[in-house]
């Protein structure tokens, strides 16, 4: 991993885009408005006109329940382009793991318990929801529940790149790292949904983890640190080609995939990273853009997800907090209050539940109406908590 957080973002770092924009003064009651539109606070998106906030909404509004502009045919043209898109987020999620130093792996730890702790508060609370609207799980009611608790999990620290205060530095450095459970339980449950048995979901798994190996192995062979010309960003695309296609063929998480081999390209000798996160700069905005439009437009609102969505927020709230306040007996300089840090959502969590409707057409539908609106709603309490936050500092 870089020795600087703000350089290994695994999602919305600095590129040719965020240098143009300058830095924002500290988050204040009458700036709300700017916060939504220039903050990293959405969902994970970088500094940018206009993030994750309005990009989910506005999928919402252009999709077959709205104007009707991105139609069903539209968005299944579209499948091959967002399974490559979320591989390419797991690729940013494994560089920003990289060969860890003995200090990181402490953080890594710190994180990945907030986002265990909220795993496990949000699939306990909706696993109970659940059980008074049966037909929605089905006969896979513990892997609905789990994966409300892995998109609940995901974190982008809200606002804290606005502010120097230390525990929005705290926040910013354990939102980095709480994708990696998330990412992983995400390809350990899509893989045992497909096959419940403990042998055949192992050997899903492992052979996830193969399929991406050969790809970042393939991807050392063609790439180093001179690849820079056109025809090696055709190689690149064609190995994030292979990573979203065969998942897709499998029905496997391509978020997964795309992790195991960002990790193999970060541990790689011979810098390849450094030409990989480079050719992924020049990406991450349309891919991010891409996945919540495509989001947005999958939902399908009805009144069983809508009523779904206020427990989700709820307990995606407590789970949190109690996260945060785990965490920070880990993570050096953390305040109690990190979890309330921890609100805004990241857009790996609604990545996951995309990856999941893909790969269960219909079965994940509601799971991914209440992502989207979920996010949408815990960004507003978001944008509203943070500055009463700040004053309490």
């Amino acid at each position: 991993m870089s020795t600087r957080f703000d350089e290994s973002r695994e999602v919305g770092g600095i590129d040719l885009l965020d240098s143009r924009l300058e830095r924002q003064p500290p988050v204040r009651e009458v700036a709300r408005l700017d916060v939504l539109l220039r903050s990293r606070a959405a969902l994970g998106l970088a500094p940018a006109a206009a993030p994750g906030v309005i990009f989910l909404p506005m999928g919402m509004l252009f999709g077959p329940a709205g104007l009707g502009v991105l139609s069903p045919e539209l968005l299944g043209y579209l499948t091959p382009a967002v399974s490559v898109g979320l591989a390419t987020l797991g690729v940013f999620v494994g560089l920003g793991l990289g060969p860890l130093r003995k200090v990181d792996r402490r953080l890594l730890g710190a994180s990945s318990l907030e986002a265990g702790l909220t795993i496990l508060v949000v699939a306990a609370g909706m696993w109970g929801v659940l059980g008074l609207v049966p037909e929605v799980a089905g006969d896979s009611l513990a892997f609905t529940a789990l994966a409300f608790g892995i998109v609940a999990s995901a974190s982008s620290a809200g606002a804290a790149e606005v502010s120097n205060l230390p525990a929005h530095r705290a926040a910013t450095r354990v939102a980095d790292l709480d994708d990696v459970l998330p990412v992983v339980g995400g390809g350990v449950a899509l893989a045992w949904l497909r096959d419940p048995s403990p042998d055949g979901a192992l050997w899903l798994t492992l052979l996830s983890v193969a399929i991406a190996v050969l790809v970042a192995v393939a991807g050392w062979l063609l790439l180093d640190r001179r690849s820079a010309g056109p025809e090696h960003v055709a190689f690149f695309a064609g190995l994030l080609l292979l990573l979203g296609g065969a998942a897709e063929h499998l029905s496997l998480s391509a978020l997964f995939m795309g992790m195991v081999a960002g990790v193999c390209w970060a541990a790689a000798p011979g810098g390849r990273h450094e030409v990989i996160r480079k050719h992924l700069g020049r990406i991450q905005h349309p891919v991010v853009v891409l996945v919540l439009l495509v989001a947005g437009a999958s939902v399908r609102l009805d009144t069983v997800a809508l009523w779904l969505m206020l427990p989700f927020v709820l307990v995606r709230l407590a789970g949190k907090v109690a996260g945060g306040w785990a965490a920070a007996r880990l993570a050096a300089g953390a305040p109690g209050s990190l979890g309330w840090f921890l609100v805004a959502p990241g857009v790996i969590g609604v990545a996951f539940a995309l990856n999941a409707e893909m790969a269960l057409p219909g079965e994940a539908a509601v799971l991914l109406t209440v992502a989207v609106v979920g996010s949408v709603v815990s960004e507003v309490i978001a944008v509203f908590l943070l500055p009463r936050l700040e004053r309490r500092r």
